[in-house]
């Protein structure tokens, strides 16, 4: 059987037992100090480019500031950290897809080894890094 909890909250509670407490939040200047590092290095993982990772682990941050009161413990800091980052990650994604402007595909690739050679290994590179940011999230997380 449940029972609402009298303190004006919508939470349930079955009968007899004490509603969950909030965990204790540090402040944000704490999470930003402890945590810079696994956001940084999270966004790195998801793909971000390194020109533009202090930028988005910046934006992270700023959504961490204005909803770090809602956290509610139901997991861990760093798993609501890490979502979050997903999801800044993607948008930024999203974003700079936009903003990129196509290129196609050269016609033939050369593996010589002259400079002409590192030249086009070097746009191969990049037309790769291009077709892997064009995949939907989904698709490009390995787990």
């Amino acid at each position: 059987m449940f029972a609402v909890v009298p303190s004006g909250t919508s939470e349930e509670v079955e009968e007899g037992s004490a509603p969950r407490a909030r965990p204790s939040v540090p402040p944000f200047e704490q999470v930003y100090e402890e945590h810079f590092d696994f956001v940084w290095r999270s966004a790195r993982r998801l793909g971000v480019a390194d020109e533009a990772l202090d930028d988005v682990a910046q934006e992270i941050f700023l959504v961490v500031h204005r909803k770090l009161g809602e956290f509610e413990g139901r997991s861990s800091l760093r798993t609501w950290l890490y979502a979050i980052a997903r999801r800044v990650v993607s948008d930024h994604r999203r974003s700079a897809r936009r903003k990129r402007p196509h290129t196609p595909l050269p016609e033939t690739l050369s593996s010589s080894a002259t400079p002409h050679g590192d030249v086009v290994r070097q746009q191969a590179a990049s037309i790769l890094h291009a077709f892997l940011e064009s995949l939907p999230d989904e698709q490009r997380e390995v787990f």
